[in-house]
Protein backbone atom coordinates (compact mmCIF):
# COMPACT_ATOMS: atom_id res chain seq x y z
CA UNK A 1 0.00 0.00 0.00
CA UNK A 2 1.55 3.22 -1.08
CA UNK A 3 -0.29 6.52 0.11
CA UNK A 4 0.49 9.84 -1.12
CA UNK A 5 0.38 13.49 0.52
CA UNK A 6 0.51 16.58 -0.38
CA UNK A 7 2.74 19.39 0.69
CA UNK A 8 -1.00 20.95 1.69
CA UNK A 9 -2.40 17.61 3.47
CA UNK A 10 1.06 17.27 5.17
CA UNK A 11 0.43 20.80 6.22
CA UNK A 12 -3.16 20.40 7.40
CA UNK A 13 -2.48 17.56 9.27
CA UNK A 14 0.82 19.05 11.09
CA UNK A 15 -1.55 21.95 12.36
CA UNK A 16 -4.03 19.94 14.46
CA UNK A 17 -1.69 17.21 14.87
CA UNK A 18 2.25 18.27 15.89
CA UNK A 19 4.69 15.76 14.90
CA UNK A 20 6.21 15.66 18.64
CA UNK A 21 2.47 15.94 20.09
CA UNK A 22 3.04 12.54 21.17
CA UNK A 23 5.90 12.30 22.59
CA UNK A 24 6.45 11.71 25.99
CA UNK A 25 7.77 8.73 28.48
CA UNK A 26 6.26 5.72 28.13
CA UNK A 27 5.94 5.09 31.89
CA UNK A 28 5.42 7.99 34.83
CA UNK A 29 8.60 8.49 36.56
CA UNK A 30 7.14 7.53 39.49
CA UNK A 31 6.37 4.30 38.02
CA UNK A 32 9.90 3.72 36.75
CA UNK A 33 11.40 2.27 40.22
CA UNK A 34 8.87 -0.19 39.70
CA UNK A 35 9.68 -1.89 36.38
CA UNK A 36 12.04 -4.65 36.17
CA UNK A 37 11.59 -5.55 39.99
CA UNK A 38 11.76 -9.27 39.00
Amino acid sequence: MTLALSPQELAAIEAVFPHDAAANLRYWPEMMSTLNRY
